[in-house]
Order: C-alpha cells, then sequence, then structure tokens
C-alpha cells in the first residue's frame, strides 16, 4: 500500500491484529512512513545493502527513538 493508505490500514487491520508496514523504508521516507500513521515497520533492503548492518539498524533505532 503507498503512504495514503498506512492509516486506513491501522484503523481497519491494525486495531485487531499487529500490521507492519513492509517494503522500501530507509531512513530518508522513515518519517514520511510514521507521519502516515505506521506503527510498526519492517527494515529489509536498506540493512541487507548498507556497509554496516549493525551501524544503519542503530541509526534507525535512534531516529525511531526521537520520534514522539
Amino acid at each position: 500500500i503507498g503512504l495514503a493508505d498506512i492509516a486506513e490500514m491501522q484503523a481497519t487491520v491494525g486495531s485487531k491484529i499487529p500490521a507492519f508496514c513492509i517494503g522500501g523504508i530507509h531512513p530518508d521516507n522513515l518519517d514520511a512512513v510514521m507521519d502516515a500513521g505506521a506503527t510498526r515497520i519492517v527494515v529489509v533492503s536498506h540493512l541487507l545493502t548498507a556497509a554496516s548492518a549493525s551501524s544503519a539498524s542503530s541509526a534507525l533505532l535512534q531516529k525511531l527513538q526521537l520520534k514522539p
């Protein structure tokens, strides 16, 4: 689904079961995904292609912790 549909997915599916946003999430669009209503995300390709998966995951975690 696209950003426009995240809030609806959270309201309909995410209110009943844990629902995750996956696919193409990376540091440059993480804020937009979260601002669209995502409460759970999955990041795969960004970590697999990073020079250091550990550094990339630490940076994502820090960014997520800064979100209100």
